[in-house]
């Protein structure tokens, strides 16, 4: 950008940027083997910065329930929520695509906004956590999501009650809420199925 003869060149945080930002057991769950992580690092290069996406970025954990290896993934801006199983390090970005996929198909989202929203979770860089509120919060939804999974294990249904869990001190409060507003449709307009 140029001002006054100037370029100037704005700060943009990962957190302005769509990206999966890993908790610390998430994290290290990623992690190439150890062999692989002590050689050395590759040049750092630019992470792509995405353009009339509704959601992103994203706070991941890893948890355990039954015996399974569970990703919850909150969006920081609307608070929606995914829940999957991590396979592996390379499926997780596929994972997590089919996981929003359902949500947003949950929530009567347009096949277009659906296909343009899983496609940048396959390509958003995947990043450490560091933001300590935005920690608080991904634990919280974990905690009620932990409560869901006492309850039930279809993890489409899990994901489907914790995106109609209100959060208080935002505006809208639910998450199938905002992400409606942030499409600019109304919750009558998308009619979300009842499951």
């Amino acid at each position: 950008m140029n001002l006054g003869g100037k370029t100037y060149v704005p700060k943009v945080t990962v957190a302005d940027m769509a990206s999966i930002m890993c908790a610390q057991n998430l994290w290290r769950a990623l992690l190439d083997p150890k062999e692989k992580r002590s050689k050395p690092t590759s040049a750092r290069i630019e992470e792509p910065v995405f353009q009339n996406v509704i959601v992103g970025p994203w706070a991941a954990t890893l948890a355990g329930f039954d015996g399974q290896d569970l990703v919850i993934a909150v969006d920081v801006a609307t608070y929606l929520t995914v829940v999957f199983r991590l396979g592996s390090r390379e499926r997780l970005r596929r994972d997590f695509s089919d996981a929003l996929s359902a949500a947003l198909e949950d929530l009567g989202a347009p096949p277009r906004t659906i296909a343009m929203e899983t496609a940048v979770v396959e390509a958003m860089p995947i990043v450490r956590l560091t933001d300590r509120t935005v920690s608080r919060t991904l634990q919280e939804v974990q905690w009620f999501c932990d409560l869901e999974l006492g309850y039930h294990d279809d993890l489409r249904r899990v994901q489907r009650n914790l995106n109609e869990l209100p959060h208080a001190g935002r505006d809208p409060c639910v998450p199938a809420e905002a992400v409606a507003a942030m499409v600019g449709r109304t919750m009558a307009e998308w009619n979300p199925p009842n499951h």
